[in-house]
């Protein structure tokens, strides 16, 4: 979804059209803060976004393209993006379905704890992208150290790698 810290836009799909319409508010938002060096004000000389321009539900659509590493820190932007975003159940449902496929006994073990679904995504993204890279087979045929993810490593439970293990074994014997 990001290239180089941008957005990218060129990708078809079922939001394409919404991509072209955020992607047109960006251009414009870029264009005036280029011109300008300033920050575009609404009539009432208070600072506006596309989320104060934009009905609510076509702002959500937007966010909804986001993965949820870059939901993570659209809601560090500004308070009212994080109030938004907050308790947006379909933003978060997404990956939380996701998150919960990798990581069951954990999700299963915040959910009884009473966190909301930002919450258990937030708190088991990094687990279930490690978790869903070996499962993949991702560090099967690591040849060096260098060869292996730049991203952090975080601890696993026996079943877990019981999983993993057996994953390798299964790939092993083809």
């Amino acid at each position: 979804m990001h290239r180089g810290g941008r957005v990218d836009m060129s990708r078809s799909g079922p939001f394409a059209a919404e991509r072209n319409i955020f992607g047109s508010l960006v251009a414009a938002s870029q264009r005036q803060n280029a011109n300008s060096r300033k920050v575009w004000t609404g009539g009432h000389g208070e600072r506006s976004d596309f989320t104060t321009i934009l009905p609510q539900e076509i702002s959500l659509v937007i966010f909804g393209m986001l993965d949820a590493e870059s939901l993570f820190h659209t809601t560090r932007v500004c308070h009212a993006w994080r109030d938004l975003l907050e308790d947006a159940v379909s933003i978060w449902k997404r990956h939380y379905i996701t998150i919960s496929h990798y990581c069951p006994m954990e999700v299963e073990k915040n959910r009884l704890e009473g966190f909301s679904l930002k919450a258990i995504v937030m708190k088991n993204y990094v687990l279930s992208r490690q978790k869903r890279a070996w499962s993949q087979g991702v560090f099967s045929y690591i040849r060096s150290i260098s060869a292996l993810p730049a991203w952090r490593m975080c601890p696993m439970d026996v079943e877990t790698w019981g999983g993993i293990l057996q994953g390798e074994l299964n790939r092993s014997s083809w």
